[in-house]
């Protein structure tokens, strides 16, 4: 016979098996699916069950699309997502689908039909695919969250694609050489050459360009660097913070992925220009900026307000639309037109998969692209089957098959 205890709220049972002396069972209804899980005391069971109960979702597939999507809102924040990805996910929310007829119909009851629907009609509203497109990862994440909890048991907007978006990778393609970048490092040099700031701090532009430019950086890693991640003599940076926007602040948190941490070589090249900033700015300690701002050497620079400066460069030198994010691409398109493996450029660019590196990079020209169009599979022309007509010596062309 089972020996069942209860837990104080009565929700859910701690028992012992019959057939089994001495394995417990923690016991809990969620959503009318009954979950159990086996353990080899009572003491473990119990505390299972708790963190069952705390796991268990109040609601059912009865409830409203909106409901759920209200309770996820605050569970995000504390799910492991960063700050800055929980309030656009919220955004996302309260703009799209809260206002949506589709958030007050039963979450359990409503198919893919009705996701298609939903966003043709965000789509005939004026957003734009992006948008839309984002509007249905967020609810697809929302329902992926919903399963986990047992408030259903299936994810219809897998199946709903955004109305006319393509689902073919995004290739990026750049009119990008060395070429290119030496005419960005001459209008950045020629900025830095003219009078300092106002304030007599001295131009740091030239450097944060040629850092980006060089190691792949993200332009909030750049700014979050500080004089202790980059042991100039050992020619490597220590990627370990990134600067974000959440909301209306901008603050320093970890870097985008898990991959994205990493140590990035970088060539002598940008030695004497980092000697030269740190010279510049009185060789400061290890916890100073490597790019202050200009109004509080506490903090680092605003990216938004290099954005800009570096957009006028650009667009001076003929490089319109160009933006401090494109130097990064500049520097993987280098790498890979030269030969270097998939691999290794995605490394340096802290992706999470080398497939990502691939999705935005696979119309770049490589050096074994080049080398496939240089083969000499058509250097020795087709010679003609030869035939049975006269040559000029008198002689068939077929030949002598008569035995000698």
């Amino acid at each position: 016979m089972k020996r069942r205890t209860r837990n104080p709220r009565g929700e859910g049972t701690v028992y012992e098996r019959a057939d089994r002396p001495g394995t417990w069972v923690a016991e809990l209804t969620i959503a009318g699916k009954r979950t159990r899980q086996h353990f080899p005391s009572e003491k473990l069971a119990k505390s299972a069950l708790a963190r069952l109960r705390q796991g268990a979702s109040p609601f059912s597939g009865r409830a409203s699309l909106g409901a759920w999507l209200a309770r996820w809102v605050e569970i995000v924040p504390r799910s492991g997502v960063e700050a800055k990805t929980a309030q656009y996910y919220g955004s996302i929310v309260r703009n799209q689908w809260l206002t949506h007829p589709l958030s007050r119909s039963p979450i359990g009851e409503i198919g893919w039909e009705d996701v298609r629907n939903a966003l043709e009609d965000l789509r005939a509203s004026g957003l734009s695919r992006t948008t839309v497109g984002h509007a249905r990862a967020v609810l697809s994440a929302a329902y992926t969250a919903a399963i986990k909890a047992r408030v259903v048991t299936a994810n219809p907007v897998l199946l709903a694609k955004v109305p006319g978006h393509s689902t073919a990778p995004r290739v990026r393609q750049f009119r990008m050489s060395q070429a290119v970048y030496k005419q960005i490092s001459d209008v950045v040099l020629k900025h830095d050459g003219r009078p300092p700031n106002e304030d007599g701090r001295p131009r740091t532009l030239r450097a944060y360009v040629e850092v980006i430019a060089r190691t792949g950086l993200r332009p909030g890693e750049a700014l979050a660097l500080k004089w202790g991640d980059v042991p100039i003599k050992d020619q490597i940076i220590y990627v370990r913070r990134a600067l974000k926007q959440v909301g209306s602040h901008w603050t320093v948190g970890p870097p985008k992925t898990a991959l994205s941490s990493r140590d990035v070589p970088f060539t002598a090249d940008l030695v004497p220009i980092l000697f030269q900033l740190r010279h510049r700015e009185n060789d400061p300690g290890p916890e100073a900026w490597v790019f202050p701002s200009p109004f509080d050497p506490t903090k680092p620079d605003n990216p938004v307000r290099l954005a800009k400066i570096v957009r006028k460069l650009f667009d001076a030198a003929g490089l319109t639309g160009w933006t401090p994010r494109d130097l990064r691409a500049l520097h993987a398109t280098l790498l890979l037109s030269e030969g270097h493996e998939m691999t290794v450029v995605s490394r340096r660019l802290g992706h999470s998969e080398a497939v990502t590196t691939y999705r935005y990079y696979a119309g770049v020209v490589t050096a074994a692209d080049r080398r496939a169009g240089d083969g000499t599979m058509w250097d020795s022309p087709r010679v003609p089957k030869p035939t049975t007509q006269d040559h000029g010596s008198g002689e068939s062309a077929e030949p002598d098959t008569r035995a000698s």
